[in-house]
């Protein structure tokens, strides 16, 4: 159409005929060449043509016919439009009876509904399908306020419903609760596959049994059905009584929590072979088992919050919702509660709160409240209770309540330094009543140990010191101590944020218990006479005295590991002789010119046994606070450590003070009795009746067999053999010491003198098990009496220098003294001469 167009308009524009004539021509041609192209292709498809022309016949056929039958059907229609207006009326009323039998039938239909939605809620309340139950209910109540408000005859259905409808929801929250305190702790702790858990998880398949909730019947998943029940309350709009509910019956459910885990742990009680009703380990098997409930029950609550929130902005409610601070705040008030009982925080005993609960409002089968109060019949001798109440429970659950305390403070997001109020409780309880406990029980034991008439004498029982090392004379004083400090050092341990304030009473403990030793031993030793002094506790003090017997070889010996004298080499005996000899001297020079008097003696021989165990029970107690002050390295600051083991030093200190009192006291009792016999005395005896031994000799051997009595069985081996060993070698030298002062001496006095000699000898070989050699020197020296004055040097020559050049002077002096007619001063002096000279000639 567009190429014919343009074509007239050519023609149309041309100005001459000829210039038509040539489009003429020219458009012929296309005709022409077109003819000849269109014969070339329908000879090419003559076949395809032919078929095509002969389909398209037909087609024109079939549409001519439709076109027939069309018209034939409007017409047709229009014969019944006429008849139909004919008949409007009739038309009008059929149409109107069909949508009313429509009605009638869908009525009908809802009628039958409405008849059953009660035992549908009913069977989707048993499946736990409560978001069904709930769309059920609420699309039956909307069809019976609506279209079936005439039916009289479903009114009774119509209260049924609206009834359910009002306490559903109730029904509801006592589910989501049941799900939260009860079902989402089964199944929090059935990963936890022990013992008591495995008796939850029986009586939970109990529970499940009896309400007929199992075998996949039921979804018990606790945290869809929360989801479910919130959905559900939601729908109903009942929200807000659900939050109202949920915190006030918040406290109910976690105490019913504390009343079924104490349960729990009293049955297993009475299933154990040890029925002790006093058991604090479970209070912590109890606590143990709340806070994994309690972790539980904070989850829970958690995804019921989240579903809340949820509901409130998707509903737009105007409500308030409560928070996981209150959910803590109702379990740290529980525990408070709990635990104000068991620590008997009170003094006395707290009637539980729980008691008057009904098992029945957490849904718990009648089964299982038939079993706990079994249990709480069995469990009558501690009252219902897993143990007795005792601030010292808190050493056994301390760890745990502060792990829990942390765990609280951390999901509170609590800033450094603020305490969530179980903290406080605890830090109150430890602080102003525990603490004040124990100094008052451990003051209590201590005065009892301390205060009493002799406390030096007053020993621990046998079997204490044997089970604490087969010490021999363990003060009980020192046993009470020691007890004392353990203590603190468990509780040290035990409640290791407060192990400041038991280091501190360790400390006070301690100095208060060398300050009690030292007054004691004051007792005995520093009598209350002032013009009486006890010499050997004098001596003790003086540095000059403690440094020459601390360098000893014999005192070394006692805290060495030296053999005893009989199973010395001879070598070593004779370093050991040397020792005494030494020893033994240095005495001497200092009893020169000094006299004792009987005051200036411990005379009573049970105040050495008291001061030897209070030597052991030092020495012990020395060993024990280093072993402390190891054990509380990590606990203690420096300046705690270093007072502590100043402590020891002093312990230790105080412990050498009472051997080295011992040791001067035996020698100084050898001086008191041994001295007198030579002052202005003679042997110059004639007759036979006084050849038995000087009484002196025999209160000496009196002295010194009571003192080992005593000391015996005070001492261990090392030190008794430090305050006996030497004693011989002191007597040796008080003997020959004696022979300047000896005015003359006869045989029978040199008879005497060795009866002396060996009834001493006698007394310390049944001491020290050993000869004593050194008094056989001594009864040798007064043997040389039998000799004149010039036998005397040739002895001296014959058998080699065995006493010392002073020892010899004085046995030739009191040669002349002793035989008459040995020749003048001159004479003497002579022979003293050339004795000295012997003496050194051979040495």
């Amino acid at each position: 159409s567009g190429l014919l167009m343009s074509i007239i308009r050519t023609l149309a524009a041309s100005e001459d005929d000829h210039q038509r004539e040539l489009e003429k021509e020219r458009l012929e041609e296309a005709f022409t060449e077109n003819d000849e192209k269109l014969d070339v292709l329908v000879s090419e498809n003559y076949e395809e043509l032919a078929v095509t022309i002969k389909q398209f016949g037909k087609i024109g056929d079939r549409i001519s016919q439709s076109r027939q039958r069309i018209r034939k059907v409007k017409e047709s229609l229009q014969q019944c439009k006429s008849l139909l207006y004919c008949r409007q009326d009739e038309m009008r009323k059929l149409w109107v009876e069909g949508v009313e039998h429509k009605k009638v039938l869908f009525l009908l239909d809802q009628i039958e509904r409405v008849k059953e939605a009660p035992q549908k809620i009913e069977f989707y309340l048993s499946k736990k399908h409560y978001l069904h139950a709930t769309e059920l209910l609420i699309q039956t109540l909307s069809a019976l306020e609506k279209e079936l408000v005439p039916v009289e005859a479903l009114n009774d259905v119509r209260n049924e419903l609206i009834s359910k409808k009002l306490a559903i929801h109730d029904t509801f929250i006592s589910e989501l609760h049941r799900q939260i305190y009860v079902n989402s702790v089964n199944a929090g702790m059935a990963t936890k596959p022990d013992k008591q858990v495995a008796k939850i998880r029986n009586a939970a398949k109990l529970e499940r049994r009896n309400s007929g909730e199992e075998d996949g019947r039921i979804d018990d998943d606790p945290l869809n059905l929360m989801t479910v029940l919130v959905e559900s309350l939601s729908r109903l709009h009942r929200i807000p009584d659900m939050i109202e509910a949920t915190k006030v019956k918040m406290d109910r459910h976690i105490n019913m929590i504390v009343t079924h885990a104490t349960v729990e742990v009293t049955d297993l009680a009475f299933d154990d072979e040890n029925k002790d009703v006093d058991n604090p380990k479970r209070l912590l098997q109890l606590l143990n088992s709340l806070f994994k409930k309690f972790y539980c029950i904070v989850a829970a609550h958690k995804h019921v919050l989240k579903d809340l929130k949820t509901a409130i902005t998707t509903s737009d409610l105007d409500t308030q919702l409560y928070d996981m601070e209150e959910i803590w705040a109702k379990i740290q008030s529980v525990l408070q509660n709990l635990l104000n009982d068991y620590l008997d925080a009170d003094n006395a005993a707290v009637t539980s709160q729980l008691s008057g609960l009904s098992f029945t409002e957490s849904a718990i089968s009648m089964n299982t409240y038939l079993r706990e109060q079994r249990a709480q019949k069995r469990t009558h001798s501690v009252e219902g209770k897993v143990c007795k109440a005792n601030p010292r429970n808190i050493t056994l659950i301390f760890g745990p309540l502060k792990k829990f305390i942390g765990k609280i403070e951390d999901e509170q997001d609590y800033p450094d330094g603020k305490m969530c109020a179980l903290h406080e409780y605890i830090t109150d309880y430890v602080q102003d009543i525990f603490i004040r406990q124990i100094q008052y029980e451990l003051k209590k034991d201590f005065d009892s140990a301390m205060k009493v008439t002799d406390p030096l004498k007053v020993l621990a029982d046998l079997a204490t010191q044997q089970s604490l090392g087969n010490f021999k004379s363990l003060l009980h004083s020192a046993v009470v101590a020691d007890k004392c400090l353990w203590d603190l050092y468990d509780l040290t341990c035990s409640l290791d944020s407060y192990h400041d304030h038991f280091l501190t009473m360790a400390c006070s403990l301690m100095q208060e218990y060398k300050e009690m030793s030292i007054q004691s031993y004051r007792g005995v030793t520093q009598p209350e006479s002032e013009d009486q002094q006890i010499v050997s506790a004098s001596w003790v003090r003086q540095s000059e005295v403690t440094e020459v017997l601390t360098a000893m070889d014999n005192w070394k010996a006692v805290y060495s590991g030296r053999s005893t004298q009989q199973q010395l080499k001879p070598a070593q005996i004779k370093a050991v002789d040397v020792n005494f000899i030494k020893e033994a001297q240095f005495l001497m020079d200092r009893m020169e010119g000094y006299a004792l008097a009987k005051n200036s003696l411990i005379e009573d021989t049970t105040d050495l046994k008291a001061i030897a165990s209070l030597h052991e029970s030092l020495e012990w107690m020395t060993g024990r606070l280093g072993t402390f002050v190891t054990s509380i390295q990590k606990y203690a600051p420096p300046d705690t450590l270093s007072m502590l083991k100043k402590l020891a030093q002093d312990y230790k200190n105080m412990s050498e003070i009472c051997l080295l009192c011992l040791h001067i006291e035996m020698r100084l009792h050898c001086f008191y009795h041994l001295v007198p016999m030579f002052l202005n005395n003679s042997y110059d005896i004639r007759g036979l009746d006084s050849m038995e031994h000087d009484f002196q000799i025999t209160k000496l051997k009196k002295d010194i067999s009571s003192a080992e009595e005593n000391l015996s069985v005070s001492l261990n081996e090392k030190k008794y053999r430090y305050v006996f060993e030497g004693l011989g070698h002191q007597m040796a030298a008080i003997l020959m010491w004696g022979a300047k002062h000896i005015k003359r001496i006869s045989p029978s006095g040199v008879k005497k003198m060795c009866r002396n000699v060996f009834a001493l000898q006698q007394l310390l070989t049944n001491l020290t098990m050993s000869r004593e050699p050194h008094l056989d020197m001594a009864r040798q020296f007064y043997e040389m009496m039998y000799l004149m004055p010039d036998d005397l040097q040739a002895q001296v020559v014959e058998q080699g220098v065995r006493y010392s050049e002073e020892d010899y002077v004085e046995a030739l002096n009191l040669l002349h003294r002793s035989k008459p007619g040995s020749g003048n001063e001159n004479a003497q002096h002579a022979r003293v001469q050339r004795l000295k000279g012997i003496v050194q000639e051979q040495t």
